[in-house]
């Protein structure tokens, strides 16, 4: 199949690459002989799932569980690898989401941020509980975002701005902005490194390539 791809996933443990693409469709690439991967000899791909006309702007698989969203303000929660099985939809956002994280862990809640100028915080079967406004530029929403093992602590970027705000959660899932920290240059991803709950990584533009920090 050829698209534009928007968004991928390796799944750990399983030999293929999930591509959500600009048609609102998921697709699974099967990498399990990647020596015998040739531009003329692609790997094969099955269709997931779709999203009706939207496109995916995340994916995130935690456990059995894969979470899927759109410019049409829709996060999808849908069994994997049975994909056809919805389990439900987390709904509130009223602007494309533009990002989405699970924990690496036992955590409770799972976070999502939008072009309506929130972050929001769910529970892990849709149920809203948390809701931050990012505030300032109204055109300049949460971009990236990330959450730790334990759903305690959000962090999350905004394109043209070089810092990370922390959010913590508590026991409820409300939110509060605790800080901000400056990063080396523009962010581009964020991610908690695996097993920890306190040091994250940033992927950034034209500085020292990763940034690393440890929350206080």
């Amino acid at each position: 199949k050829k698209s534009t791809a928007r968004s991928i996933v390796v799944i750990d443990g399983r030999r293929c690459v999930l591509l959500g693409d600009k048609v609102g469709e998921v697709w699974c690439y099967d990498v399990s002989n990647p020596s015998t991967i040739t531009p003329a000899a692609p790997p094969q791909s099955s269709l997931l799932l779709g999203h009706t006309a939207s496109i995916i702007t995340s994916m995130v698989i935690a456990g059995n569980v894969i979470y899927t969203s759109d410019r049409d303000e829709c996060i999808r929660r849908s069994e994997f690898p049975e994909t056809h099985i919805v389990e439900g939809y987390l709904l509130g956002h009223t602007g494309a989401v533009t990002s989405f994280a699970a924990p690496r862990g036992d955590g409770r809640f799972v976070a999502s941020a939008g072009a309506d100028m929130t972050v929001r915080v769910w529970t892990k079967d849709g149920q809203e509980v948390g809701n931050h406004a990012v505030t300032g530029n109204d055109k300049n929403p949460a971009s990236n975002l990330a959450i730790s093992p334990d759903s305690s602590t959000i962090v999350f970027t905004r394109d043209d701005e070089s810092s990370i705000s922390i959010l913590a959660i508590n026991e409820a899932g409300v939110t509060s902005l605790t800080s901000s920290v400056s990063t080396s240059g523009q962010p581009v991803s964020v991610s908690f490194l695996p097993g920890s709950t306190h040091r994250f990584a940033v992927l950034v533009g034209g500085g020292s390539f990763v940034d690393v920090f440890e929350l206080v």
